[in-house]
């Protein structure tokens, strides 16, 4: 319960605000719906760097991960992930009786994210002497030595719908441009978490370090067949705050239908909170880069 009401915390603060302020204009019961904007978006996050602890919470009954490991060290992943998204608001005026382009908006929407990321290894390498190459000209020796990489890829993944709001103020520029910003928050659902864990076992043949290139033991090297399991883990509440920033280009100045829709470039610095319960609570930052389009409606 701690944790997600740690959780609940950033999200209830901004929406406070947003409400507080429509409540303060007295306005929302005028509300009229400005325009309605479509958003994919590519969302880049953090991923944080797990302990062996970490890997075993997310896989709970693991038989892979239930093998004497000591000798393993581990590896972390990526420092970040990306993964595809998509966003649906509908913007309403909040000042009395307004119809400027520019001014204070108040959107409320949606946003669902799949594939979000994080991972790391486990891996053990064993060398034993293979063989000696010895140069007919110069007489040198290169000794070889058969390599064994064991390793264990452990790799979570969950999806996330939430609710959205934000209040953004609009700076019309001409007759075509319109530069916005603001603040915002989501809250909302993590569900279908899975963690997958895989174990792999390459082959090959080495040089030993000091005789020749030795970065990549590529050499003869082959995988083994690779074991797999897949754990499903719990769904969670999760919730964020985010900073839109964007910049909208109407299509068209006299075509009385194409006028309506502006091509929209948006990007929202985020911190997040929660997703992967078994973590407790997990504070991510992350960038959303979205490109859509916009329609107005009034």
């Amino acid at each position: 319960m701690k944790p997600l009401l740690r959780s609940a915390l950033p999200i209830a603060f901004v929406l406070t605000a947003l409400c507080g302020f429509a409540q303060r204009t007295d306005t929302l019961a005028h509300g009229v719906a400005r325009h309605v904007l479509i958003l994919p978006s590519v969302y880049m996050s953090s991923s944080a760097e797990w302990s062996i602890a970490d890997m075993h919470a997310l896989s709970p009954g693991s038989t892979l991960l239930g093998r004497d490991l000591s000798a393993y060290s581990l590896v972390h992943g990526r420092s970040f992930s990306a993964a595809p998204s998509v966003n649906g608001s509908i913007a309403l005026g909040i000042k009395h009786h307004s119809t400027s382009a520019s001014g204070p908006l108040l959107r409320v929407g949606f946003g669902f994210t799949s594939g979000i990321n994080s991972n790391a290894s486990l891996r053990n390498e064993t060398r034993t002497p293979y063989d000696t190459l010895t140069s007919a000209q110069t007489g040198h020796a290169t000794y070889i030595d058969s390599v064994v990489t064991s390793t264990y890829d452990v790799r979570h993944t969950y999806q996330r719908v939430a609710l959205d709001a934000s209040l953004i103020y609009c700076k019309q520029i001409g007759q075509r441009w319109t530069l916005y910003g603001g603040i915002g928050a989501w809250a909302g659902m993590a569900f279908n978490g899975e963690t997958t864990v895989e174990h792999s076992v390459a082959r090959g043949q080495q040089p030993v370090v000091g005789t020749i290139d030795t970065q990549n033991p590529s050499e003869g090297r082959n995988r083994d067949a690779m074991e797999r399991e897949v754990i499903h883990t719990a769904n969670s509440f999760v919730s964020g705050v985010y900073v839109p920033i964007g910049i909208s280009w109407r299509i068209a100045r006299d075509n009385a239908f194409l006028r309506l829709f502006h091509l929209t470039y948006e990007m929202r610095p985020t911190l997040g909170f929660g997703g992967v319960p078994e973590l407790n609570t997990m504070m991510q930052g992350g960038v959303s880069q979205s490109f859509g389009v916009r329609m107005d409606l009034h």
